[in-house]
């Protein structure tokens, strides 16, 4: 045998040494954190307070990254936040939750469904207290809080819980100061997606969806606070909002939280209703690995499959550390694993994207109905977004279930092109071509004649068309009615509903109410869920060589150059704007 590779199990004893010496130079005291990866030794004593820290964007699906596990990362997933709390709710040795709130980068639609979770846990009997330790706390953030009672708030923090904005940047004059004229086509009028390059300000369509999907979230915000926090009411809440800003005896004097404190008074308080002698906390991830995984060689299951990010129709699921992304094809792929398996008796889709490519969307879409057709149902769960490719994922399944806030629909086509000539004349550079054919150059440096842009609004046409009809034919309408609620128009999962895009509204839970329905499961049953692809352990990503980090890298001059050359051509997307709601 040839001794130019190495030999499989030399490999694993190589990949497993250098891992160590990497992360004892990198990581230094958290060796002890790879060693207890490998075998639990995670002890849950009598009376212990699960800590819970939220903080930034919380992903949906459970989380495969080696460097938060060396790290000590104690941010979670929506899906072990689930996994985590359920346990917790029937585990004897905890006694309740010490919830951190940090300032919040996650959607809506998700905060609905971790406030579902907070609140079937306190239905245990068991108390969460909620800590804000933060300089300030925002709307999203105090919304989020709500899942626990009693809330306390740290005595110099201030709060910024004044109401509700939607912002979107607008480029078209910084484009004009280098020269660059933006060519953008939207179908239809209310398709927002290219307005932040064609526009200056909102047209009166977006402003008109967003406003209606801005007032149902405030709506929902308000019946949330209202609901939670007695004394409250409608009146001297939108008083309160309108003040701007307060400080935390403004904010508790106002009913909105009940104590200032400090994390070891929360944990004091947390121990003398444990009965401890001493504050015994475990962090959720800790807790994770204590839990034992469930039951083996099920003959029915239910699978969940997440579709989180932008959509690409090739490439790979990340992009220098900016987050998850839709990677048509291989998600295709999941479902397809999915649907095959005689153990999986339906297919949850958990989805959570603002769209991208109409290809990647399609490979998507016609991979649910594939799965039908096998007599496998499909549900989807919508998270924050489910706008536009995310809708077109969507729209096949058996059924839709959203959140009150999620936004969803933008049934629609935007094609972006950038006329470089006016940058290039500024900065003394100029294209020269040669062409074999009449509309070689159609995508180039020049700007679209009349000729030219009526040949790409056929093209767009065509693609709206197709949109249109596998939507009615997804939810059983016809392209007339699907007519008068596309046109590139966003919703709220309320209006949705109302619209028929969606068909109930609620979170994860419902979805697997009707997943079970569909298949003709026994709805009084637990079935066990599993999770596709699954997740690798950090044992099994040794033993196949696997110990890729993702994280956050500079870009080479070279990749930059790519990612320009691909984000600046022009092209046809099926793809929300990017606003900003807090």
């Amino acid at each position: 045998m040839s001794e130019d590779k190495p030999r499989p199990k030399r490999r694993r004893l190589r990949n497993l040494i250098v891992l160590l010496v990497i992360v004892a130079l990198v990581f230094g005291g958290s060796l002890f954190a790879l060693l207890s990866l490998f075998g639990g030794g995670v002890e849950v004593k009598p009376g212990s307070i699960l800590e819970v820290r939220l903080s930034g964007g919380l992903s949906e699906g459970p989380k495969d990254d080696l460097l938060s596990e060396l790290s000590g990362d104690s941010r979670t997933s929506l899906w072990d936040l689930r996994r985590g709390l359920r346990a917790a709710a029937e585990d004897r040795n905890i006694s309740g939750i010490r919830l951190t709130v940090e300032p919040l980068a996650t959607g809506w639609g998700a905060a609905e469904e971790i406030l579902a979770e907070f609140d079937r846990f306190r239905s245990s009997g068991k108390p969460v207290h909620t800590l804000f330790p933060a300089d300030m706390v925002e709307d999203l953030d105090y919304f989020v809080g709500t899942g626990g009672d009693p809330l306390w708030i740290t005595p110099d923090a201030f709060t910024l819980v004044n109401g509700l904005a939607a912002e979107v940047s607008f480029w078209r004059g910084s484009l004009e100061k280098l020269g660059i004229e933006p060519e953008v086509i939207m179908f239809k009028e209310y398709k927002s997606a290219g307005e932040p390059f064609a526009n200056r300000e909102m047209s009166p369509h977006m402003r008109e969806a967003l406003t209606a999907v801005l007032e149902d979230i405030d709506l929902r915000f308000k019946g949330r606070v209202s609901e939670r926090r007695a004394g409250v009411t409608p009146e001297s809440l939108a008083a309160f909002l309108a003040r701007g800003m307060a400080s935390a005896r403004e904010f508790k004097d106002a009913g909105l939280v009940d104590r200032l404190g400090y994390v070891d008074e929360v944990n004091e308080a947390l121990r003398e209703v444990s009965g401890a002698k001493e504050y015994e906390g475990i962090t959720l991830s800790k807790y994770l690995r204590s839990l034992k995984k469930g039951p083996r060689g099920a003959s029915e299951t239910i699978a969940v499959v997440f579709g989180e990010g932008p959509i690409l129709s090739l490439g790979e699921g990340e992009f220098f550390g900016m987050g998850q992304m839709i990677v048509g094809p291989e998600l295709a792929g999941h479902i397809r694993k999915a649907a095959e398996d005689k153990k999986v008796k339906a297919i949850i889709f958990r989805v959570n994207s603002p769209g991208g490519s109409a290809v990647g969307s399609d490979v998507i879409r016609r991979e649910i109905r594939r799965a039908r057709d096998k007599g496998k149902p499909v549900v989807v769960s919508m998270s924050s977004v489910a706008g536009s490719g995310g809708y077109w994922i969507s729209m096949d399944a058996d059924a839709i279930v959203a959140a009150t806030t999620t936004i969803t629909g933008s049934i629609g086509v935007v094609f972006t092109k950038f006329n470089m000539n006016g940058f290039m004349d500024w900065i003394g550079m100029n294209v020269d071509k040669i062409t074999t054919a009449p509309l070689a150059d159609l995508f180039g440096t020049a700007p679209l004649d009349p000729e030219r842009r009526k040949l790409v609004e056929g093209v767009m046409g065509t693609l709206y068309d197709s949109f249109k009809t596998k939507v009615a034919d997804g939810r059983g309408r016809t392209p007339e009615e699907i007519e008068t609620v596309a046109r590139g128009r966003i919703w709220s999962g309320r209006d949705a509903l109302d619209r028929g895009l969606v068909d109930r509204i609620g979170g994860f839970d419902e979805a697997l109410v009707l997943a079970k329905e569909k298949a003709g499961l026994d709805p009084d049953k637990d079935y066990p869920l599993r999770v596709y692809p699954k997740p690798k352990s950090f044992i099994q990503r040794l033993l196949e060589g696997d110990l890729t980090v993702k994280a956050p890298a500079l870009p080479s001059q070279a990749a930059l150059r790519d990612w320009a050359e691909e984000n600046l051509r022009a092209e046809v997307l099926v793809r929300m704007p990017d606003v900003r709601v807090w």
